[in-house]
């Protein structure tokens, strides 16, 4: 079979939901690396990521096989990394890029964690990676590992655009363009941060509660201790990152144990800004009052808050804690001093 015949025998197969014995999803995936096909790329990936959404007790599994074929060869650097990302995909309304901001705000101060966030450029809003451009004026394709490495000794803080360490999924950009909603990439893509620290955790928002578990029995499989989160929204829907009017459900990951799942009552930020660069102003004059600032800086509080005890899951308690810390440094020049640094 070429490649466009067992993409196409593994659609039929998904949509009837009779994978066969010997199904393999790495074999699709090969086949999909190397098909030059857009739109039967994009028909794979949404006809998969339908098939997953029903059938999530087996969800890890092909998260791994992913893995296993993306992954490159991490870097190690001296010290502690708390490792970011988010898998996207949430479709939602407000379009601030929450993670991003809140990384800038936890890396400003000395948390004992160097911060290294891993993140990609939007597929139909701004991603993570087309906030930075636009924060740092630091173009996607320098935002690399040689570049975290130097960065992180004198500043803590390293941002590293997925595509310069794992060109594939450049490749399947125009595709995933065409998919009106996540794919099992979104999944994937936070598990492979290329860099780690003599001790390591890692923070990942993920856009659907129902995935919370997948992902986190993919992190213990692999070894990584951390969190994995997911806050409701608005109608219904789920976010990757803290929510901002009701509960955030998360799941610690030691090395041999998964937590109980436990719920973080956040409180209430009403806002309607919408626009990255105009929170950044925000955070870089020292206002914590904005309401879409102080926001940020509850996401903020919650990541540091995460390494509290590695494994475990964040109380409120705790997140309060570490709160009255970072709107005292935020309004002291913590992230103007960062940026500066940075760029």
């Amino acid at each position: 079979m070429n490649d466009k015949d067992v993409l196409n025998a593994a659609i039929d197969w998904l949509v009837a939901d009779r994978l066969p014995n010997d199904f393999s999803f790495t074999t699709c995936l090969k086949a999909l690396f190397k098909c030059d096909d857009v739109p039967l790329i994009a028909r794979f990936l949404s006809e998969h990521f339908a098939w997953l959404r029903h059938n999530t007790a087996v969800a890890h599994e092909h998260i791994i096989e992913a893995f296993w074929l993306l992954k490159t060869e991490p870097v190690v650097v001296p010290g502690r990394v708390l490792q970011l990302g988010g898998t996207g995909g949430a479709g939602k309304s407000r379009r601030l890029n929450t993670t991003s901001l809140a990384t800038l705000v936890a890396a400003s101060v000395d948390s004992g964690w160097q911060i290294v966030k891993f993140g990609n450029s939007g597929q139909r809003t701004a991603g993570s990676t087309d906030f930075w451009e636009i924060a740092l004026g630091i173009p996607g394709s320098s935002l690399n590992v040689a570049r975290a490495t130097s960065t992180l000794p004198t500043t803590g803080l390293a941002i590293i655009h997925a595509r310069t360490v794992i060109p594939l999924l450049g490749k399947l950009r125009a595709a995933r363009q065409q998919v009106q909603g996540p794919t099992v990439l979104n999944l994937v893509g936070p598990l492979l941060h290329p860099i780690y620290g003599e001790e390591t955790m890692a923070a990942i928002g993920v856009f659907d509660e129902k995935f919370l578990m997948p992902v986190a029995h993919a992190m213990q499989q692999l070894g990584l201790s951390g969190v994995v989160y997911s806050g409701t929204g608005e109608h219904g829907s789920w976010l990757d990152e803290l929510s901002s009017d009701g509960m955030t459900y998360v799941i610690g990951i030691g090395r041999n144990e998964l937590y109980r799942p436990a719920t973080l009552l956040t409180q209430y930020f009403s806002t309607s800004e919408t626009v990255s660069a105009a929170v950044l102003d925000r955070l870089v004059q020292g206002d914590v009052e904005n309401p879409a600032a102080r926001w940020v800086i509850e996401n903020a509080a919650f990541l540091l808050a995460a390494t509290g005890r590695p494994g475990s899951a964040p109380n409120a308690a705790s997140v309060r804690e570490v709160t009255i810390t970072l709107n005292n440094a935020v309004r002291n020049g913590s992230v103007k001093r960062l940026i500066e640094a940075y760029r």
